[in-house]
Order: C-alpha cells, then sequence, then structure tokens
C-alpha cells in the first residue's frame, strides 16, 4: 500500500464522493456526465480530484455511501491490483467482487487488518 493512502473511509474526496455517487447510480462514467451536464473527460478530472471546478450540483448528491462501496473505495485507495487482492486474501477475484458487491466482512476484515477505517 503506497505511504500516503487515507485509511479513514469516512473523509472523503469530493472526487471521491462524486465516484461514489455514480457507482450507487450504476452509471457509466458517460452517463454520469451527460446527468451532471459536462463531458466525459471533465467527469474524469473530476472524480480523480484533478478538476475543482465543476458544477456544485455534482458535489452534492451523495449521501451516506453503504459498506459496499466503501469496500469499492478501500481497494481504489489502496491502488492494489484485483488479482493481488485475491491472492492475499485466498479467493479468486470473481468471489472478491462477489464479497464486495454483498459487503462481505471478510473483506471488510481484510482492510481493516490493512490499517483501513469503516
Amino acid at each position: 500500500m503506497p505511504d500516503r493512502v487515507n485509511v479513514h473511509l469516512k473523509d472523503r474526496t469530493k472526487g471521491e464522493e462524486l465516484w461514489l455517487w455514480r457507482h450507487a447510480a450504476g452509471l457509466t462514467q458517460r452517463a454520469a456526465a451527460r446527468r451532471l451536464g459536462v463531458g466525459r473527460v471533465t467527469l474524469q478530472g473530476m472524480e480523480r480530484d484533478a478538476l475543482r471546478d465543476a458544477p456544485d450540483r455534482a458535489w452534492r448528491l451523495v449521501s451516506k455511501p453503504s459498506r459496499t462501496l466503501l469496500l469499492a473505495l478501500a481497494r481504489r485507495r489502496s491502488r492494489l491490483s484485483l488479482s493481488r487482492i485475491s491472492s492475499l486474501v485466498g479467493a479468486s477475484h470473481v468471489t472478491v467482487l462477489r464479497w464486495e458487491d454483498e459487503g462481505d466482512p471478510r473483506l471488510a476484515t481484510f482492510w481493516e487488518g490493512r490499517g483501513f477505517i469503516f
């Protein structure tokens, strides 16, 4: 895990909030960009926190994210590949993704063991 990863999943950037909103809504980047009235490249920049001049409405879309989305955020922040995570938890990548989708406590325990705080 990179040295400067913020393990406190309640402390999120605006870009992460937007990413969480998009995933909770089941939207592709293209569909989310259309809904926000911005281009896809603009949305990508917003999600990476590389673009601060974005419509204010974009930052107000996310409510409290589910445990499922926080598990996905932990994976995103860790920058570990899905195959590496699979190896570390001793399960296939399909199983890891299923655990993530279900908010499985085994995956939460794995991330907590790596220092993440839900």
